[in-house]
Order: C-alpha cells, then structure tokens, then sequence
C-alpha cells in the first residue's frame, strides 16, 4: 500500500500468479491431448498468506497469492472433466526452522 509507483507490486504479482498463469497455458494444450486417457497434474505454489489471513506489511505479496488460491479453484473445477487435477502447495515458516525473510508476519 505504501508503493509510490507500482513497478515492484507488478512485479510481485508477475512472479507470484502471471509466471504460474503462463506457464499452465504453454502446457496445458499438450496436457488436455492425453489427459483423458493418462490424466495430468497442474501444482500451483501459493502460501499461507493466500488463505486470506493476510499479514502485517505482506499485502501485495498476500495478494498475490490469494490470486493463485483463487485461480486455482477455479481451474480445478474447469479441467475436471478433462481428467486434470489441480493442486496447490501452501508453503509456510515451520516451527523450529527459521523462514529465510520471516514471510507472513512469521518470525
């Protein structure tokens, strides 16, 4: 919120959602052409922090992967039907190991 230009929230959001978003569409043409008859897997990384708990000074990172949470859910139920099942991983701090940048308000 306190960004004077949006130049790094773009860029967060870039790498967070637009890089995963990307990514799925190079492949998935490729995936929906076997998916019926072996299936497919697309595993999205979100976080903690995109389960709308949010986080002291983490908006626009939390944001970002609220939009992950979000379009994960929703292509789930879009390629459900095409035997491709969706994923998302919640990365988080895990007690008694330290988190590199104490993401999420952890410390």
């Amino acid at each position: 919120v306190f960004y004077q230009d949006l130049t790094i929230p773009k860029q967060i959001f870039e790498v967070n959602f637009f890089g995963q978003l990307s990514l799925t569409q190079a492949l998935l043409p490729a995936m929906l052409t076997t998916s019926k008859v072996v299936g497919g897997k697309i595993v999205n990384m979100s976080s903690v922090c995109g389960t709308g708990t949010g986080s002291h000074g983490n908006s626009i990172y939390c944001a970002s992967k609220h939009a992950v949470e979000a379009w994960s859910a929703a292509l789930r139920t879009e390629l459900e039907a095409f035997n491709v099942d969706v994923t998302t991983i919640r990365a988080g701090a895990t007690c008694g190991v330290p988190a590199v940048a104490a993401p999420c308000g952890a410390t």
